[in-house]
């Protein structure tokens, strides 16, 4: 019965020393999410150069897909921090995207991100304002980006995406004023219903990938909107002012499918079967487009 016992403890000891071992190699391979990050923030802090809380430039390369960490001095980021080298302009095709999130307390000052790589940049929540001119020029030399907005962000600064080539712009749904050039050139899918102001230049040729218009637009201004193609914008009840040549139709040779559809609970605005734009009590012609000989003006 000893003998039994003896082999029973040397058999459990055994056991109980290579469980040990599995738990101790898995230890190793697998880290605790903390530590990795830790680890990756210190990678990644080391592709930065900062000078006193400005990013002066990112130093990383773009030939190798990465999360991009900023470190936690960066307070704002500068002029052409992102900007590609003068090899990378060379193999754009070859370069691989990039992932970047910036806090909402970091300032993005002008053309910050003019001439970067590939990237698809996300501003965090808490954001209320995206700065004069901050992704001008982005994505100029051919390499596609993304801008992810957040839903907090109110407001577009002028100039904010301005010529954005090969940029894809996501709206965050708190949007409600984009300034002059704000979007103008980038690539911009849908406008959320809570945009009330769009100003001069705003959206220009950018509105041809828009399928919607917003639901509480209010002021449209102009040159606002331009459209490669036929078609009629529609106005909603909520529109209060629409700018002289708010809407250009460029490419268009029938004007039959120009102009203006009005909800007919507009106050300030109504529209014909021609598309025509008047005031409310049809006193004031805002917009008129007629191909051939004869323009007859309405009684």
């Amino acid at each position: 019965m000893k003998k039994i016992n003896t082999l029973f403890v040397i058999l459990f000891a055994a056991m109980a020393v290579c469980g040990c071992g599995n738990s101790s190699q898995e230890a190793q391979v697998k880290k605790p999410d903390s530590v990795q990050q830790k680890e990756q923030k210190n990678k990644t802090s080391d592709l930065f150069e900062v000078k006193d809380g400005v990013l002066i430039r990112y130093k990383g390369s773009y030939q190798t897909e990465r999360k991009i960490i900023l470190p936690e001095s960066v307070k704002v980021i500068g002029k052409k921090a992102f900007s590609l080298s003068e090899k990378e302009k060379c193999m754009i095709y070859k370069l691989k995207t990039s992932t970047l999130e910036i806090p909402s307390d970091v300032k993005i000052n002008e053309y910050a991100f003019s001439g970067a790589g590939p990237l698809k940049v996300t501003l965090a929540e808490g954001r209320k304002m995206v700065e004069k001119s901050a992704f001008r020029g982005m994505g100029k030399y051919g390499s596609d980006s993304e801008v992810i907005l957040a839903n907090s962000i109110e407001v577009i600064d002028e100039y904010a995406f301005y010529k954005g080539e090969c940029v894809k712009v996501k709206l965050g749904s708190g949007l409600q004023q984009v300034k002059k050039y704000g979007l103008n050139g980038v690539i911009v899918r849908s406008l959320p219903d809570n945009l009330k102001q769009l100003d001069e230049e705003s959206l220009g040729d950018s509105y041809k990938y828009v399928h919607n218009m917003p639901e509480h637009l209010e002021r449209l201004g102009t040159h606002c909107i331009r459209i490669n193609k036929e078609g009629r914008i529609q106005i909603s009840a909520s529109v209060k002012y629409i700018a002289k040549n708010a809407v250009v139709w460029e490419n268009s040779r029938n004007g039959d499918e120009m102009g203006f559809d009005v909800a007919e609970a507009n106050p300030n605005y109504k529209s014909d079967e021609n598309g025509w734009l008047y005031s409310k009590d049809g006193k004031i012609m805002y917009f008129a487009y007629l191909i051939g000989d004869e323009f007859v003006i309405p009684d």
